[in-house]
């Protein structure tokens, strides 16, 4: 009697090489991978609005790095001292306005042309919960 399945896999024809261009977005998971990967000297970008846990936020990355869209004064907000976006991890927060439009305009440049050259991309999930912001309407 035979109680397991034989599952013939063919190899993936498009391999990872040092050639390769590698995006990872995603938990903290992505940035682990990312480690092994700078470790091993491969061309990768990750996260490049810091660590993203759900599938709509990653989605609303995505659209942010196609459209090149360039934060303002008007996507950023003033809390506790600093200035955060909703759409960035709390790594890109700082206390300079300029300096946190800076870096976060930064990122989502050098990651969109990357991203249009990527051969290889890995998303990693930490959750399927979601959070809506009621008065602004946007997760």
């Amino acid at each position: 009697m035979n109680f397991n399945t034989k599952v013939e896999i063919l190899p993936f024809e498009n391999k990872i090489s040092h050639k390769s261009k590698i995006f990872l977005i995603g938990s903290c998971f992505s940035e682990n991978i990312a480690i092994k990967f700078e470790n091993s000297k491969f061309n990768i970008k990750c996260n490049p609005f810091g660590v993203v846990y759900n599938p709509v936020s990653i989605f609303n990355c995505f659209e942010i790095l196609k459209k090149q869209k360039i934060f303002t004064e008007n996507d950023i907000f003033f809390e506790n001292g600093v200035w955060k976006s909703f759409e960035h991890h709390s790594s890109f927060s700082k206390v300079d306005k300029n300096e946190t439009l800076q870096n976060i305009n930064n990122d989502i440049i050098n990651a969109s042309s990357f991203l249009k050259k990527t051969a290889h991309v890995f998303i990693t999930l930490g959750t399927s919960w979601i959070y809506e912001h009621i008065e602004k309407g946007f997760v």
